[in-house]
């Protein structure tokens, strides 16, 4: 049996990951969009040479071009994961061709890996989607929010004055200058939309976050939350294992 090879390419960043059945080999890492896969930390000829059989591109771009040709070019199958790809829940989405395809990946590894459980799952990457699956795999829905960086530019590029601040810092609950405000504000604002979400759900639902803010965010929390740093590769893995065995 050969490998399978995943691709979730966001808005800043493209992750790799090869994998053997349902385990994970290596994680290729983040590339810059438009790198090409040639700029893997995984060296290019160690991915092909892996005897990869099938691979599965998730995209919130429209050009999945690049990684398309030299995948067939290696000549391994390819599937473009988009709303018509079969998935082991169902999509209750009214609008399914407007979904995020990143986001119903990351709903299929969710439940996945937590079968049994009502979910809300928490991608806080460029934007930040909060995405609801029920136990019986059900995809209910969710809603989007702009991401931490995307406020603090926001606060810097729509304003004449305010700097650009970075999230790195002192976080008092109250701003003392004019950094830890903005500081305090965009993530205590984070928080505080997090917290209420999770007050709107039963006390069976268990929280889950990915993406790239989302160890910041967990350590503020004032209640549990399961960390999965590789959701999206997750979930494009078992699509692809769900369409080989059915």
């Amino acid at each position: 049996m050969g490998y399978y090879l995943t691709i979730d390419k966001g808005n800043t960043a493209t992750k790799v990951a090869l994998w053997n059945d349902s385990t994970l080999l290596k994680f290729g890492g983040s590339i810059e969009v438009g790198e090409g896969l040639g700029q893997l930390q995984m060296d290019r000829d160690e991915i092909f040479s892996s005897g990869i059989v099938k691979a599965i591109i998730c995209s919130v771009t429209e050009d999945d071009s690049k990684e398309l040709n030299v995948l067939k070019e290696q000549g391994i199958d390819v599937m473009l994961f988009n709303h018509q790809t079969p998935i082991p829940i169902v999509n209750e989405y009214k609008t399914p061709h407007t979904l995020g395809h990143d986001r119903l990946a990351a709903a299929v590894g969710a439940w996945d890996e937590y079968k049994g459980k009502d979910l809300l799952v928490i991608d806080m990457g460029s934007a930040i989607t909060y995405d609801i699956v029920t136990a019986a795999g059900q995809y209910v829905g969710g809603n989007i929010a702009p991401g931490m960086s995307m406020r603090f530019e926001a606060l810097h590029n729509y304003t004449s004055r305010l700097p650009r601040v970075e999230a790195e810092g002192e976080l008092p609950l109250w701003g003392f200058n004019t950094e830890t405000a903005i500081r305090s504000g965009v993530i205590s604002g984070i928080i505080g939309e997090i917290n209420y979400y999770k007050n709107k759900l039963s006390e069976n639902h268990l929280v889950i976050l990915t993406g790239g803010d989302a160890e910041m965010i967990a350590k503020r929390l004032d209640f549990p939350v399961k960390l999965e740093h590789e959701l999206v590769s997750t979930g494009l893995n078992r699509i692809i294992l769900y369409n080989e065995n059915n």
